[in-house]
């Protein structure tokens, strides 16, 4: 909700990624929690709540995988293009070369969003 506001003051004080800005990082959370007024501190307390019991909404996964696993979110494309077309097939190869060479029983589960928001599995 306010986390450019937070990472805009904690990099006024440190450069981002360095361990003085994680200090940094939590005085701005509170310089910023310090400014909510009654009704944001409660919304964001049930906000907190209900994701800590559920899981936060599928927007806020994605937003946090784009923002988290890679600079350019066009990676997610061409994986999950890559996924459909070939995931299966790869991962039954993966199990049978592993057993047949190394006597390994493997199990793979990979799971990713298709294009319309769908949950798609290969095994």
């Amino acid at each position: 909700m306010h986390s450019n506001a937070i990472h805009q003051l904690a990099v006024k004080r440190h450069k981002a990624g360095s361990p003085q800005y994680l200090c940094a990082y939590k005085k701005a959370c509170r310089q910023i929690e310090q400014k909510l007024s009654k009704n944001q501190r409660q919304k964001y307390q049930v906000m907190a709540k209900e994701w800590s019991e559920k899981k936060p909404p599928p927007k806020i996964q994605r937003r946090y995988v784009h923002r988290n696993g890679s600079r350019n979110p066009t990676w997610l494309i061409s994986f999950t293009s890559m996924m459909r077309k070939h995931g299966a097939k790869a991962v039954r190869e993966f199990a049978s070369a592993s057993f047949n060479q190394f006597g390994m029983r493997v199990v793979v589960l990979a799971a990713y969003m298709d294009a319309e928001e769908d949950a798609e599995v290969a095994v």
